[in-house]
């Protein structure tokens, strides 16, 4: 402090951020975890060439049905083969079974969920119904005739089709969940600004991604460009068939 000039200096520390792992670490101690035995399981499968004790096809007639020891960390099976390899070796086509099963019935879902909403009308009860009849079969069920059906397909050592009888029952049920997100997003005020302003709502792939940005817009809070000029103007009613992508309502003329 001087005592000349009067003034105080006050000193602020400035807290330090920590970081987002750590942060989220703290915040979601479960989530950690299963997160931790996740990567660990990716890491065993990546490199269970170095991590596998033993060969997990190699059949040692000697050591059948052995107990659990420090040779064999979980004993063997019938045929002498190291359980414990096998399962780090097992686990390839688990999580990849897991990952891409629940990517595909995910991804799927969510696109047929937001046209369903977005179309409306004909196309929604159609589909709507569709989803229905998937959802009438119980899972297994479901599953063992998309199997029997399609039989098997394996490419890299991995079946695509028990990978699609295990995604196919996901489907209806996510496209649910994002289909009554979408049908709030519909009625929001900025979609029908934008549809005012001239955005197409015909089949074309600029209008599904109209639809997908605002979907995003409102899970991220904030809003696309084109929809918020729309909506600090007031709107021009105008037919929607005379509504065309990229068009805009006519305006009074200039004066000259």
């Amino acid at each position: 402090m001087s005592a000349a000039s009067g003034t105080v200096e006050i000193t602020y520390k400035v807290p330090q951020r920590r970081h987002p792992v750590l942060a989220f670490a703290l915040q979601q101690p479960l989530g950690t975890t299963g997160m931790a035995v996740i990567v660990l399981m990716i890491l065993a499968a990546v490199f269970a060439k170095w991590v596998a004790p033993h060969d997990p096809l190699t059949v040692d007639y000697g050591g059948i049905l052995a107990p659990p020891s420090w040779n064999h960390l979980l004993g063997t099976d019938n045929f002498g083969r190291d359980v414990f390899s096998r399962i780090i070796y097992g686990s390839r086509t688990a999580l990849a079974v897991g990952f891409l099963s629940s990517l595909i019935g995910s991804t799927l879902g969510a696109i047929i969920g937001v046209a369903s909403a977005y179309f409306g009308g004909r196309t929604d009860m159609i589909i709507q119904r569709f989803m229905d009849i998937i959802l009438a079969f119980p899972i297994i069920v479901l599953a063992l005739a998309v199997v029997a059906v399609l039989g098997k397909n394996v490419v890299f050592g991995i079946d695509w089709n028990l990978i699609i009888a295990i995604g196919l029952p996901m489907v209806p049920k996510v496209a649910r969940v994002v289909r009554s997100s979408a049908l709030a997003v519909r009625e929001m005020p900025y979609i029908d600004a934008a549809r005012t302003a001239g955005f197409s709502t015909s089949w074309t792939a600029a209008g599904f991604r109209f639809t997908a940005s605002c979907e995003f817009a409102r899970v991220s809070g904030s809003c696309t460009s084109a929809p918020a000029r729309a909506s600090r103007r007031p709107p021009r009613r105008a037919a929607p068939g005379r509504l065309r992508s990229g068009s805009r309502p006519a305006g009074p003329a200039n004066p000259s």
